[in-house]
């Protein structure tokens, strides 16, 4: 967990704007409506996570779907205009998936 948020941190203060924004925005926000709502299911009556955490559940599995699209254009036009390079955007969303599959799947096991 705390090397995915090293990256996702390291993305923003470093990496070209179209990069930082797929790693973060589009790969990250593009999936958590869908984790938000499976793990509402499973905790929604969960006395550990109170009150606040089943809002910030409640919240992002109503998140608007529109936001990664957003996401998806700016990364467009980044790209159309430069500097962003095609590949360096598509590994770094993918990178930012496989990082957060594994910090929630440590998670899981802790």
């Amino acid at each position: 967990v705390r090397d995915f948020h090293a990256y996702l941190t390291e993305m923003c203060r470093t990496a070209e704007f179209g990069a930082a924004v797929s790693a973060t925005n589009y790969a990250v926000e593009g999936v958590a409506q869908k984790i938000s709502e499976k793990a509402l299911r499973g905790l929604a009556k969960n006395e550990k996570i109170g009150p606040r955490g089943r809002w910030w559940l409640e919240e992002h599995a109503k998140y608007d779907d529109e936001h990664p699209i957003h996401a998806l254009e700016i990364i467009k036009d980044c790209v159309k205009r430069g500097p962003d390079n095609p590949g360096a955007v598509t590994d770094s969303a993918l990178k930012s998936l496989d990082m957060m599959r594994s910090a929630m799947e440590a998670t899981y096991r802790a």
